[in-house]
């Protein structure tokens, strides 16, 4: 009988049923979520709540072996909420990038790189980081999909120097309490390493999206699904 009222009362009063698809719709945003910084690092995934942290950024290696990067007070980054994506606009030095982080569903986003060179500039790669905690990854095992390299197909925690410029479409990072999964578009080259500049032990893969200089016009897309 309650049911019915219930069911009854909503009909008749569409300002509930309103407030109720309103309430359902900020706790699925408030339970899957990507966290993402104004200057467009990701860092972590929202899932029932919990945040998975990792840290995304965008970095590009010059010739002369400087690294910029995205980070704060480094840019002057315009950010945009529109819906269930979140939008970055920037800039490295004479490179313009847009980022588009999307949430697709439960612990699942889609991170949309689009990159364009407004002069000619002299550099050596483009490159999508991901870096991973010590504290959350500490025991964590890795594997590649779609590479040649027999040693990376199978999940394992050696890091090597032979790591670098690796062919494949995917990564896949599993520890005891956390798991993460990055499928490209399509193919990429890969490096792994240890990140230990901070006094640190992160593990951190690097995915470029440009090997080599760009000039004014080259545009560069790269689109990665992150669960």
């Amino acid at each position: 009988m309650l049911k019915i009222i219930y069911n009854s009362q909503i009909k008749r009063n569409p300002i509930i049923l309103l407030l109720i698809l309103l309430m359902v719709l900020f706790i699925n945003q408030a339970y899957s979520q990507a966290e993402v910084e104004p200057w467009g690092n990701i860092t972590g995934i929202r899932k029932q709540g919990q945040l998975f942290e990792f840290e995304s950024s965008l970095k590009v290696k010059y010739t002369n072996s400087h690294i910029a990067s995205t980070a704060k007070e480094r840019q002057q980054p315009h950010y945009k909420r529109s819906g269930d994506e979140q939008i970055i606009t920037s800039n490295i030095d004479s490179l313009f990038f847009k980022e588009t982080v999307k949430d697709l569903s439960a612990g699942k986003i889609k991170v949309t790189l689009s990159l364009v060179a407004h002069a000619d500039i002299d550099i050596s790669g483009v490159y999508f980081c991901i870096t991973l905690p010590a504290e959350a990854y500490a025991d964590g095992r890795f594997r590649l999909f779609g590479t040649k390299n027999d040693s990376l197909k199978n999940f394992t925690s050696s890091i090597n120097s032979n790591y670098l410029d690796i062919n494949a479409s995917g990564i896949e990072v599993n520890s005891r309490n956390r798991k993460l999964k990055v499928l490209f578009d399509a193919p990429g080259i890969v490096s792994i390493k240890r990140e230990t500049s901070n006094g640190e032990n992160n593990l951190q893969f690097s995915v470029a999206l440009n090997k080599g200089g760009l000039h004014k016009g080259d545009t560069l897309q790269k689109v990665f699904t992150i669960m």
